[in-house]
């Protein structure tokens, strides 16, 4: 499986194409208003969507940053985020949710206690 970065600051992709981030030594193929994670560094536009193959796109990569090994070089056709959430926060029911779940925690370990005290 691959690493996924749910709800972090992201921007939405503009324009349609190949975008490279040289920290996961990664290249997406995005189509507009899908996001890039922001936390893990800047992605480059590297071309348009339908102005090159696969292939054209990698080797115009590799000869713009020499320094990459092709070998590890990972390529995804998604956003590595989720497109149901929007950019920022999680949704509040989760965090309303989260905190009913910790209040009845609280109040089931404080009856326990004095049953057993």
């Amino acid at each position: 499986m691959g690493r996924t970065f749910p709800n972090l600051k992201a921007e939405r992709v503009e324009r349609p194409g190949y975008y490279f981030n040289a920290k996961l030594v990664k290249l997406a193929r995005l189509q507009e208003g899908e996001k890039l994670p922001l936390k893990v560094g800047p992605w480059e536009f590297i071309a348009d969507d339908h102005e090159m193959t696969s292939s054209q796109v990698v080797r115009k990569l590799l000869d713009m940053k020499p320094g990459i090994d092709p070998q590890q070089l990972t390529y995804t056709v998604r956003s590595p985020l989720d497109r149901r959430f929007p950019i920022g926060e999680p949704p509040k029911k989760q965090w309303l949710r989260t905190i009913m779940i910790a209040g009845v925690m609280i109040l089931i370990g404080v009856w326990v206690g004095q049953r057993y005290a």
